[in-house]
């Protein structure tokens, strides 16, 4: 197996740790770092100054989070626009011509796509709804994709043949079996209306 390097980019929001693990964007960018690394892949985090997963080296692009901070906002000039500064430059330190460049926050993150057009950009877990034009798209499942591109958005391309879908990275360590006794609802997803908490 070729070893492959990897950018990976987080979301300007959160931090990669087991704190922050309330938000699925951090889950994805933190279990894929540490599922590439431990195959033998270089693989470069920019994130926050904190990440308890595996990777091959963290470049901090911001510090100035705590557990509660808002939302992500997917406004490219938004509050993300410093760090995907401080993350496009850090790249440029780094990126050699056959990397794959991993972005995890979308339309938010086009101007790291528009500033390496020579490299391969993968929306690695695609929940949202701003996709990139030029990304190779991994859905996080065929109905969020058809989901989303059925909606169709001013800054987004059609599907393409060779969009997929992967599911979601799970650790069977975190998600223990219970001795059979019953009496429980297991619920996995955000305690939002959309994923059916009140059905349940």
């Amino acid at each position: 197996m070729r070893r492959m390097r990897v950018h990976l980019v987080n979301t300007a929001n959160s931090q990669t740790t087991e704190e922050w693990s309330a938000s699925p964007y951090v889950q994805k960018v933190r279990k894929l770092a540490t599922a590439l690394t431990t195959r033998g892949h270089e693989v470069m985090l920019y994130a926050s100054d904190r990440h308890d997963g595996e990777c091959s080296e963290l470049i901090c692009c911001t510090t100035e989070l705590t557990p509660d901070s808002e939302e992500i906002d997917w406004d490219p000039d938004g509050p993300g626009a410093l760090f995907n500064a401080k993350a496009i430059k850090a790249l440029r330190q780094r990126v050699q011509p056959r990397d794959l460049i991993l972005l995890s926050g979308g339309y938010s993150q086009h101007r790291i796509a528009e500033a390496f057009p020579g490299n391969l950009i993968v929306e690695p877990g695609i929940g949202y709804t701003g996709v990139l034009d030029r990304s190779f798209r991994v859905w996080e499942s065929y109905a969020r994709m058809h989901c989303v591109l059925g909606k169709g958005c001013a800054y987004q391309a059609d599907g393409r043949f060779f969009d997929t879908f992967i599911p979601n990275l799970f650790d069977p360590a975190e998600l223990p079996p219970g001795n059979g006794e019953g009496g429980y609802l297991l619920y996995l997803g955000r305690l939002i209306d959309r994923k059916g908490v009140r059905i349940a």
